[in-house]
């Protein structure tokens, strides 16, 4: 039977929303806590998250889902979800290590947790995310920095991009079981669903061959066997052999290139890394043998050309290079190819002047 006019229900409506208004600066201030510290314990996993989005439910979206609750006859006790923080996964994988660590840190409300890919049946389309109402564990609740926090209960939920893709559609259309859906249109959604689904797995089976071809490049390179494909991923699995790097940073050194800063190196390791790539590309060499046999031979030569581009660059006073590892070994790399590269290669990649001259 419908409660709508039942002066009980509007009266406990207005109480429990009257309550939520007075407090909602530190609802507000609570969720903003809770996902500061669900970033703090998800930092050693922060590479599988693409983000993290905290709301804090608006008075006129509590008062709406209430007044539907009350509607359906519902009991009406306080929403478990005023506070709630969303976090989004690349990979299935990742949603399975993130539970692992809100059920480590947080006192978990089993009753109102639930998985909801758990509830679909295997011929059935729907919304999948885990979903968790938590709050402090009983060590955190005891500190000074969580005070405002206590017996604040927030809803996280879990999934990952495509999940989030779905529930985007999901909302849209409104259709919450199998049967609300016209029948022109449960094909078309139970194939999207599966095609999500799908793009999930394959996207995981994706990730597993690149690990362990990333292995496989490691393994072989620390054999000495540098036959492979010349690509994105086995260039850095080169760059990574034990010494490389060390080595061209301190020949750049021994050259007279001025010290650079060593935790910054890596970002412009990584910046220089790609031009090289291009460069190699451009030249055509396809095998990062080829690599390997045009450093092999600059050895003989390499630490007096530097000493002489070091020299000419503060000659002609435009600036004294830096002793980054993979900006050595560009020098080196181009120098090798000089025949190959021409004005217009170096024009297609941005390179400077003073590298083409």
């Amino acid at each position: 039977m419908s409660n709508d006019h039942d002066p009980d229900s509007i009266f406990e409506v207005e109480a429990i929303i009257g309550d939520y208004a007075s407090k909602f600066e530190l609802y507000e201030a609570c969720t903003v806590r809770f996902t500061q510290l669900i970033q703090e314990v998800l930092e050693p996993v922060k590479d599988g998250i693409v983000n993290v989005e905290p709301r804090t439910k608006t008075v006129v979206s509590a008062r709406t889902k209430l007044e539907r609750k009350a509607k359906e006859g519902l009991p009406l006790v306080g929403l478990t979800d005023y506070c709630g923080i969303r976090i989004v996964t690349y990979y299935k994988e990742d949603v399975l290590r993130i539970c692992e660590i809100i059920e480590r840190e947080f006192e978990i409300d089993i009753e109102n947790s639930v998985d909801k890919s758990l509830l679909l049946a295997p011929d059935s389309f729907g919304y999948q995310s885990v979903h968790y109402v938590l709050g402090l564990d009983q060590i955190r609740e005891g500190l000074s920095d969580y005070k405002k926090c206590h017996g604040f209960a927030v809803e996280v939920q879990v999934r990952t991009a495509l999940q989030h893709a779905w529930a985007a559609i999901d909302h849209k259309l409104r259709y919450k079981a199998n049967y609300e859906v016209p029948s022109e249109l449960r094909r078309s959604l139970f194939r999207l669903s599966a095609l999500l689904e799908l793009a999930d797995d394959q996207f995981s089976l994706l990730r597993e061959q690149w690990t362990e071809l990333k292995e496989k490049y490691e393994d072989q390179f620390a054999n000495q066997e540098f036959d492979a494909e010349l690509n994105l991923d086995s260039f850095s699995s080169y760059l990574a052999q034990e010494g490389l790097l060390s080595y061209y940073r301190n020949a750049a050194m021994e050259a007279g290139f001025e010290e650079y800063d060593i935790e910054n190196e890596q970002t412009q390791n990584e910046l220089q890394a790609y031009g090289l790539l291009e460069l190699l590309v451009a030249a055509e060499m396809s095998d990062v043998t080829n690599l390997n046999e045009i450093l092999v031979r600059a050895e003989e030569w390499e630490l007096n050309f530097l000493k002489s581009f070091a020299e000419k660059t503060v000659e002609i006073g435009t600036w004294r290079p830096f002793a980054i590892p993979l900006f050595a070994m560009t020098l080196v790399v181009t120098k090798s190819l000089e025949r190959l590269l021409t004005k217009q290669i170096f024009f297609d990649l941005n390179y400077s002047s003073t590298i083409d001259r």
